[in-house]
């Protein structure tokens, strides 16, 4: 289930009716949260999932557009995965990579429309990593709208 967090990347801490009021006032926004993921390691001909386990992402808000700086420290996401992990230690963690996530101003969903002036463009702006999820459905939503 997704969560709710503040522009200045801290999780919103309430109710679910009042996390949906403010979502839909666009004063927050949703995400997975730190969520964990699998490496994959290529052994012969075949790959399989290797040693070592990504945990991100962290969101928190940039100074400004080139912002690349890593905000969050270690003890950071040790805290936040520790339920799935109880005998990981600060040690065991090192931080691998900071990036700029695109998303819209004041607006917290994707946009998928076709544009007004040329029929045959649909506008796919603000996907983020839920996106990446929902590609194949979008891809079907996508393929319905040019079809009209």
């Amino acid at each position: 289930a997704p969560f709710g967090y503040l522009p200045s990347g801290e999780k919103l801490r309430v109710p679910f009716g009042e996390f949906q009021k403010q979502f839909n006032q666009r004063k927050v926004s949703k995400s997975v949260g730190v969520h964990l993921s699998p490496t994959f390691e290529k052994r012969g001909k075949e790959y399989i999932i290797g040693d070592t386990v990504t945990m991100g992402p962290a969101y928190s808000k940039p100074k400004d557009r080139e912002d690349y700086s890593q905000v969050r420290e270690e003890d950071y996401y040790l805290g936040m995965v520790r339920s799935f992990f109880p005998g990981l230690k600060l040690e065991d963690i090192s931080l691998h990579q900071a990036g700029i996530r695109a998303r819209l101003k004041d607006y917290y969903d994707f946009i998928i429309e076709r544009d007004p002036e040329y029929p045959n463009l649909i506008n796919l702006v603000g996907i983020d990593s839920p996106g990446l999820t929902a590609s194949l459905a979008i891809a079907r939503y996508v393929s319905e709208l040019l079809r009209r």
